[in-house]
């Protein structure tokens, strides 16, 4: 069989595998090939768009969330995208606070809340995110099953950490070097089945 139509040619090529092969690496591989991640023209979400979507995804996961715990999965989403695809997941910058990791603009319109649930936000706009950036949430969302906000906060405080080293030099900002680097061991972590 010949196909014209380069969309036909990968279908058909896709069923031949099938045939083949186990079905889930087939469609594992074909969601990579056929869904590329980012291309050059890539721009990143703004932060408070992801951390709604953190938000929306942790209420359907019967999670609540402080100001406090969506900084730390802000950042840990961020990390990971940064440490798989070497762009930022997000295009605020991720401030040197006394406290710890955080994006300014997310803390000041949800800080009313305290230590207290963050709703979803209905105002900010829907949108339908890549696979990685999904893939970046989830494992966010995963790690705050397992810890509480203060275990979070003492782990972007540990020695060796982007925000304790950036706080080290003085620096405002957390730059997107240091979290890929620090990330970069996580970037093939699959919670369902340990290291991918």
């Amino acid at each position: 069989m010949t196909c014209d139509n380069s969309r036909e040619g990968l279908l058909y090529i896709f069923f031949k595998f099938v045939a083949l092969l186990n079905l889930h690496s087939v469609i594992a591989y074909f969601r990579a090939f056929l869904c590329p991640t980012r291309n050059s023209n890539y721009m990143p979400y703004s932060a408070l768009t992801i951390a709604n979507q953190i938000l929306k995804k942790a209420k359907q996961d019967g999670q609540e969330l402080s100001n406090m715990k969506l900084q730390k999965l802000l950042y840990i989403a961020n990390g990971l995208y940064l440490a798989k695809s070497g762009t930022p997941l997000i295009e605020d910058p991720i401030e040197v606070w006394p406290y710890g990791p955080v994006v300014r603009e997310v803390y000041h319109r949800f800080k009313t809340y305290g230590n207290k649930e963050i709703p979803v936000s209905n105002d900010i706009p829907e949108i339908d995110l890549d696979i990685d950036s999904r893939d970046a949430i989830e494992f966010a969302l995963e790690i705050s099953k397992r810890v509480s906000a203060i275990q979070l906060s003492n782990w972007t405080h540990k020695e060796g950490a982007p925000w304790t080293e950036a706080r080290k030099k003085d620096e405002q900002i957390i730059s997107n070097k240091s979290m890929e680097e620090f990330f970069s061991p996580f970037k093939n972590y699959n919670f369902a089945g340990g290291a991918g």
